[in-house]
């Protein structure tokens, strides 16, 4: 059953839903935002009620605590504070400091927490992670409900023993801190202001982001693709956020519209070898093929389970330089181990959304094998099955691919009965 009232005692964990205790919950936030503008007045810049309490009106489970952000001018005015935030009941958990962050817990009499105050400093990376994780929730409603029976699970489990419970569900934290992250800067429409020239061919400028360069004075990296001068780079989209194991992340920016992929980037930006990266970028590209074989007047379907443990058609991610046709045939024959004869005149794709908010292109052609002999790729590639149409269409998971299946089928009873007897 679920918690009614706000608090919880020390090492306990329970949860509620704070549309359950709308009043009571309203007026811990109210109280929270006048203890704190009482003590710090307009050092304070921002309040917002934050976690998981703050999403979607309330409905969604967490502890029956209010988590509340504070953006302040600097830490010193705070520090000079201590003593009188204590006064008020909020003690300064220092061991739960982060970067760019200061904890605060608001202590009960019965040594309980009732609030989580996080203060960090005005327009810091900090902040906008605390909004962020609380405005993605809202928005990704599987992400939420898995969070919510995650929750559930731990909380029975844990039920007094909180330090298991926060330790438990911290992976699948950070996981949703790092996607909100890129569903908030992917697509952004920013300005640079350009500092230098990174090379020629391709164009590549690196520059700064002007709004929060002019808001906060901090100074975040952007490479800009696409553009033929500096006087181009005031109207862009993020199309790619480049993270550097061990650097802060740099923005990767284009004219909007402009769809360019992974290996694209990665080689007009050309980083030094001996620098670690990875790349979330807003479009990804794959390029596959349906397969099928003729065997005693009978058209089968090559299957293929990759990985994921997705049943579909050989496919893969489009390398640089290569054309969709380039594409198709060396993932053929590094999944299969199969040369094709590619079907001229069979072309369809469709787009759909990866992580929730990463564009994703698939484009499939046409082929045909000869051979008997299938080569599983080691790793990637887990199992296979040479199907009849029908078995293959009742053996696909996704609509979409069994949609390509029918054109695949339909294209082909069209081209033979076109062909010569």
């Amino acid at each position: 059953m679920e918690q009614k009232t706000v608090g919880l005692s020390g090492g306990k964990v329970s949860l509620l839903t704070p549309a359950n205790c709308k009043e009571m919950w309203a007026e811990a936030i109210q109280e929270a935002k006048e203890d704190w503008t009482a003590v710090l007045g307009d050092e304070i810049v921002s309040m917002e009620e934050v976690g998981s309490g703050a999403v979607a009106d309330g409905s969604m489970l967490c502890k029956p605590i209010v988590d509340i952000a504070v953006a302040v001018k600097g830490f010193p005015a705070v520090q000079e504070k201590l003593a009188e935030l204590e006064e008020k009941g909020y003690f300064h958990h220092s061991k739960r400091d982060q970067n760019e962050q200061m904890f605060f817990l608001k202590r009960t009499e019965d040594k309980g927490c009732t609030h989580h105050i996080y203060v960090v400093e005005q327009g810091s990376g900090a902040w906008q992670q605390l909004i962020n994780f609380r405005d993605y929730l809202a928005v990704n409603v599987e992400k939420r409900k898995k969070y919510e029976a995650l929750k559930r699970e731990l909380a029975t489990k844990y039920a007094n023993d909180r330090h298991s419970y926060n330790r438990c569900k911290a992976k699948f934290v950070q996981n949703i801190a790092a996607e909100a992250q890129d569903y908030f800067s992917l697509g952004k429409k920013i300005s640079v202001i350009v500092k230098e020239k990174v090379c020629d061919h391709p164009l590549v400028y690196k520059g700064f982001e002007a709004d929060t360069l002019s808001h906060t004075g901090k100074k975040q990296e952007v490479y800009v693709l696409g553009v033929e001068s500096p006087e181009d780079c005031h109207h862009l989209e993020v199309i790619a956020i480049q993270k550097p194991e061990n650097e802060p992340f740099r923005f990767v920016a284009a004219p909007p519209g402009e769809e360019i992929y992974q290996p694209d980037i990665e080689t007009a930006l050309r980083t030094p070898a001996s620098e670690t990266l990875s790349y979330t970028c807003r479009y990804e590209k794959s390029c596959g093929a349906v397969l099928f074989r003729q065997n005693n007047g009978r058209r089968e379907y090559l299957l293929i389970k990759n990985r994921s443990l997705h049943t579909g058609f050989p496919k893969g991610h489009v390398e640089y330089g290569e054309t969709e046709l380039q594409t198709v045939l060396r993932e053929i024959q590094e999944e299969t181990g199969l040369t094709v004869d590619i079907i001229d005149g069979f072309r369809h794709a469709y787009d759909y959304k990866v992580k929730f908010f990463i564009h994703k292109t698939a484009v499939y052609l046409l082929g045909e094998f000869h051979s008997t002999e299938i080569v599983p790729q080691e790793g990637e590639v887990l199992d296979y099955w040479i199907l009849p149409f029908q078995e293959a269409m009742d053996s696909l998971e996704f609509e979409q691919d069994r949609i390509i299946l029918q054109y695949a089928e339909t294209y082909l009873k069209q081209r033979e009965a076109n062909l010569p007897q």
